[in-house]
C-alpha cells in the first residue's frame, strides 16, 4: 500500500470493484484491541462505495461471520436464506441485494475481515468469470494494506509505550541493539 491510512488505502480498492460492473462494494474489518481480534461486537471500520451501500451496512457483521473459514462465497437470494437478519423498509419491502460475492480479507493466514459487492439483479457469478478474477485481486490487494497498515498501528503502539516508559524514568537510559 502506497498509504498507512486505511480509508485512503481502501478507496481506490472500492473504486475499481465498481468498474467491474458492481453496484456497490464494502469493506468491513473486524475489532482489534491491542493487535488482538475481537470476532464479535462492532467492527473498528467499514467502507463502502456505490448506490445503496449504506443500506446495506447491516449485512457487513452477518457476511463476515460466513467468511471466518472460507476464501470466498458468492450468494443469491438471501432473503431466501433462513441464517441472515433482512431488514425491511418502512413500507414492508426486504433491504438486501440479489446476489453478493464476498472476499475474505487474509493475508499470511490472518483474517482481517470482508471484502464484498452486490448486485440489485442476479448475475450467476461464478470462480471462473473474469470479473470475479478481476475482485478476487482486488480483495488480495485489500488484505495486504490492511496487514501493513495493522503492522504500522502495532508498531507504533509499542513506540508510544516506549517513550511512555522513557519518559516517566526519571534517570537516564541508555538503550542499545544487541549487535
Amino acid at each position: 500500500a502506497s498509504t498507512l491510512e486505511m480509508r485512503e488505502a481502501m478507496m481506490p480498492i472500492l473504486e475499481s470493484a465498481l468498474t467491474s460492473g458492481a453496484e456497490f462494494a464494502r469493506i468491513a474489518f473486524q475489532e482489534v484491541i491491542n493487535g488482538e481480534e475481537k470476532c464479535s461486537g462492532p467492527m473498528t471500520q467499514k467502507l463502502g462505495i456505490g448506490g445503496l451501500h449504506e443500506s446495506y451496512a447491516y449485512l457487513d457483521e452477518q457476511l463476515m461471520g460466513l467468511l471466518q473459514d472460507k476464501e470466498y462465497i458468492i450468494l443469491t437470494n438471501l432473503s431466501r436464506l433462513s441464517f441472515f437478519n433482512i431488514k425491511k423498509s418502512p413500507n414492508g419491502e426486504l433491504i438486501c441485494p440479489s446476489e453478493v460475492i464476498v472476499f475474505a480479507l487474509k493475508h499470511k493466514s490472518k483474517f482481517y475481515g470482508i471484502f464484498w459487492v452486490g448486485y440489485s439483479q442476479v448475475k450467476r457469478a461464478s470462480d471462473e468469470d473474469e470479473e470475479f478474477r478481476f475482485l478476487r485481486t482486488l480483495a488480495s490487494l485489500a488484505a495486504v494494506a490492511a496487514a501493513n497498515t495493522q503492522l504500522f498501528r502495532n508498531a507504533e503502539y509499542g513506540r508510544q509505550r516506549l517513550e511512555a516508559i522513557l519518559a516517566s524514568n526519571p534517570e537516564p537510559v541508555f538503550v542499545t541493539d544487541q549487535e
